[in-house]
């Protein structure tokens, strides 16, 4: 009985498997072959790879010799040596009017001047027994608020031109690029002042890269081309022209002639102070009479 015993434990203790040298040889060489396939890349492959390294890093290199080093996060209101940025905007509104002809401007509130009597008060400045510039130009500034419904989220700057009633010579270059189709709708554009005017020929140009488009300030078009136009959108980005920005229109000619003699203004906004904004912009000079400087203001 003992021995029958003995028999059928051993029919049912399990079988134990002993591996070989020589299969554990043959298991790590298999392991090894197989990622040696799977992890190794072409010689072309890592020559692109480390060519395009090269290149971040070389933009890398010249943007921060053209901007500095970025600020993090959350030192966006401090400034470069880490000391407290002053606040470019100013309230007077805990302060006295000053009862006095002269007083420091810290202490009292900000004497208010008619549109007038301030044209008035610079040509006394630039007078010929002044300064001696009787042609200076008067600029207006303009101090503008950049929080939007988002409490993180602030308005980007954007350049813009206003029409006016009374236009004064400019010195800044103004590139006009013009999409239409018609011949007589580009001649039409290009005796207003365009800089270019075309159609699909254009298009496909700049497309190939024939015609660059940093070299055009601005980018409007008729309403008849824009199922052409669609197709370059993402080279055109915010130079798109839509109605919102004011830059398709049905007559070019007249847009041309808004945009060559507007007054061309930029909105700017302040790199730690992210809420404030400002516009700095010439309204006319002093050969102009107060009246017209006033109705260019008001625009």
């Amino acid at each position: 009985m003992a021995a029958t015993l003995l028999s059928s434990i051993h029919r049912l203790s399990p079988i134990i498997y002993r591996p070989s040298v020589n299969n554990i040889l043959i298991e790590t060489s298999r392991s090894i072959y197989i990622q040696s396939c799977l992890f190794r890349a072409r010689r072309s492959t890592r020559e692109r790879k480390f060519k395009l390294l090269q290149k971040r890093k070389a933009q890398k290199a010249a943007l921060l010799l053209k901007k500095g080093p970025a600020l993090p996060y959350n030192k966006e209101k401090q400034g470069r040596k880490g000391e407290p940025v002053k606040k470019k905007r100013i309230s007077d509104d805990d302060l006295e009017p000053c009862p006095d002809d002269v007083w420091f401007a810290n202490m009292f509130k900000f004497k208010v001047f008619s549109f007038e009597e301030a044209v008035k008060m610079i040509r006394e400045v630039f007078h010929p027994t002044v300064y001696n510039i009787p042609n200076a130009p008067v600029n207006a500034f303009i101090e503008l608020d950049m929080r939007t419904d988002k409490q993180t989220k602030f308005y980007d700057g954007f350049i813009n031109v206003v029409p006016v009633n009374y236009p004064f010579p400019s010195s800044d270059d103004r590139s006009i690029l013009a999409f239409c189709k018609t011949t007589e709708e580009m001649d039409a554009v290009t005796d207003a002042g365009a800089s270019l005017a075309g159609g699909v020929d254009i298009i496909k140009s700049i497309k190939k890269g024939k015609i660059k488009l940093p070299d055009f300030q601005f980018v409007i078009a008729h309403p008849n081309i824009m199922t052409d136009l669609v197709t370059i959108r993402g080279l055109l980005r915010k130079k798109f022209p839509t109605i919102e920005n004011g830059r398709l229109a049905v007559n070019l000619p007249q847009l041309v002639e808004a945009l060559r003699k507007g007054v061309k203004y930029e909105a700017k906004r302040d790199d730690f102070q992210l809420d404030y904004g400002w516009i700095d912009v010439t309204i006319g000079n002093l050969t102009m009479e107060t009246a017209h400087l006033e109705d260019n203001f008001q625009k």
